[in-house]
């Protein structure tokens, strides 16, 4: 897994005698921090993502604070039939249970 750097590189203008960012304000940036916030100061202990999105970066950004879990709500590895809806129901009852549980 290869960290993701939420710092931006800063230059030093000595002549100006002030700090300015030598990149632009990255937007995203900014939400993820707020993000992992928001996560630290309500004890967020888990998130969730459908099997199209690529968790790594919620892997890198939460590094082991934050359990993630796969939620797929279109039951993608089920066959179409009857028993696909209460398939489907166990599987992200399951996949809740197993995030959400205290592993201690």
């Amino acid at each position: 897994m290869t960290p993701i750097s939420i710092l931006k590189p800063v230059s030093v203008s000595l002549r100006a005698g002030r700090f300015r960012s030598a990149t632009p304000p990255n937007p995203a940036r900014r939400a993820w921090l707020e993000l992992r916030t928001l996560v630290d100061e309500e004890n967020i202990v888990c998130a969730f993502a459908e099997p199209q999105f690529n968790t790594a970066i919620l892997e890198n950004v939460f590094a082991g604070d934050l359990r993630i879990g796969q939620l797929d709500p279109l039951g993608l590895d089920h066959p179409v039939g009857p028993g696909l809806y209460p398939a489907l129901l166990r599987d992200m009852a399951d996949a809740m249970t197993d995030c959400l549980s205290d592993p201690g």
